[in-house]
């Protein structure tokens, strides 16, 4: 594999296409401690029982724990990652919940885009501590993301659909192509459709705001073929002189070039795209999620694909696409066990360190008391002097710097007469923590 000509990048993969001139495809291989100390955190809450309950006293218990950090930058960032990815696992949760259990018989026909959206909001709110308006709207910006990132986040080994759990399908297209039979003519448009959202073509009134850092990817990440005055991602159906739009190569390969411009009039006319001055964008209400149990794998490049045509992989273009069952049913891929397995209860994070003004301070704290907040990210701050109740369990995303750290931070559990302490230390690849992994 030789460099391209932009420095000493490699731009393109060999083998599936990929490319990317920006940074190039080749990646330092980092062993952070972010991640590990996130998925420590939520195996530690999804493993703590349920506290025991009367029935009679209030505030009703919920699991808790304190995280500790050494700085306050560790324990803000914590606490962020934590929630983040906690809600984002929860939201692929409650989706598969959706479609294997509580709806299994719509899902088997398909249910709009749209319907989908007004379930995980009822799943989604229901999993709140409070029930209120503001529950309500969270619970619809979530399921509204949840949506979104499955629209553009297909070919990602963390989306469902890559996953083989679902497909999306736009119906009654209408649309005859030439060579193809009825069910190939929709298996083609449903491709030409991931094409589009593979590219964040999508209509900007189903995104959730600018101030979400999901809608910042959609408008930041995805290469368009033209931007216009409004600077939204948007796709065209006539072909590149570069020959780098997809679609067009992808319509080529299926019908010949004698035959695009008629494929391209008719699917102009689809009433799931909708016309800007940018180009073409897709609607995502006009589509079906289906169930699906069986996928298609390209031997060629090895991407996923939920439709086949021809077995033609829409990537790379080799007549190479195998069908294979659902790796989400039975994979043990870290998320595709999540998906399955992981309760589905939320888990609010909330940071308590001294950058925080005092009445936030205050707030999180009487919060935590009355049972509102599962953990509280902490520092050093937080070691002593801090009444926090009958806590149990202690995690310690690092070794602390001496003994006497150690013993303030892992005596804020236990302090009832009966309650038990249980202490999690993650020891990260410094030499500070390894000497105390080797030698406790």
């Amino acid at each position: 594999m030789e460099p391209s000509s932009r420095g000493d990048k490699y731009c393109q993969c060999p083998r599936c296409g990929t490319r990317d001139t920006r940074s190039g495809i080749v990646r330092d291989f980092y062993l952070g401690s972010e991640a590990a100390s996130a998925v420590l955190s939520s195996a530690l809450f999804e493993k703590m029982p349920e506290p025991k309950w009367d029935g009679k006293k209030q505030p009703r218990p919920v699991k808790q724990f304190l995280m500790f950090s050494d700085s306050r930058k560790s324990a803000s960032y914590a606490a962020v990652n934590l929630g983040d990815s906690h809600s984002n696992i929860l939201m692929h949760r409650n989706l598969y919940e959706l479609i294997v259990n509580r709806h299994s018989r719509e899902f088997e026909k398909g249910v709009g885009v749209g319907r989908v959206r007004e379930m995980l909001e009822i799943i989604t709110s229901g999993q709140f501590i409070d029930n209120d308006e503001e529950t309500n709207t969270e619970a619809s910006k979530l399921s509204n993301r949840m949506i979104l990132m499955e629209l553009v986040n297909g070919r990602s080994n963390k989306s469902l659909e890559n996953l083989g759990l679902f497909r999306f399908e736009y119906r009654g297209h209408g649309i005859n192509i030439p060579g193809l039979k009825p069910d190939e003519c929709d298996s083609f448009v449903s491709t030409v459709v991931k094409l589009f959202r593979d590219r964040g073509a999508i209509q900007q009134e189903y995104t959730i705001g600018d101030s979400d850092h999901t809608y910042a990817r959609l408008k930041g990440l995805f290469w368009v073929k033209r931007y216009g005055e409004s600077g939204e991602p948007a796709f065209i159906l006539e072909p590149s002189t570069k020959g780098s739009n997809s679609v067009y190569r992808y319509i080529s390969k299926i019908v010949g070039d004698s035959n695009y411009k008629q494929v391209q009039a008719e699917l102009g006319r689809m009433r799931c795209f909708e016309d800007t001055r940018d180009g073409k964008v897709l609607n995502p209400d006009k589509l079906t999620m289906v169930r699906s149990k069986t996928i298609f794998k390209c031997n060629s490049c090895g991407k996923i694909s939920a439709h086949s045509v021809h077995k033609v992989c829409p990537y790379c273009l080799e007549e190479e696409l195998s069908i294979i069952e659902s790796p989400i049913y039975t994979s043990n891929n870290h998320y595709a066990k999540k998906y399955r397995e992981m309760p589905l209860e939320r888990l609010v994070v909330k940071e308590h360190t001294a950058q925080l003004i005092k009445e936030d301070a205050s707030k999180y704290q009487e919060q935590f008391l009355n049972q509102k907040i599962n953990v509280l990210s902490c520092s050093t701050t937080f070691e002593m002097g801090v009444d926090i109740g009958d806590l149990q369990y202690v995690f310690m995303r690092n070794v602390p710097p001496s003994p006497s750290n150690y013993a303030q931070r892992a005596g804020r559990a236990g302090r009832g007469a009966d309650v038990s302490a249980f202490i999690l230390t993650f020891c990260k690849t410094t030499p500070h923590d390894s000497t105390f992994f080797k030698d406790p």
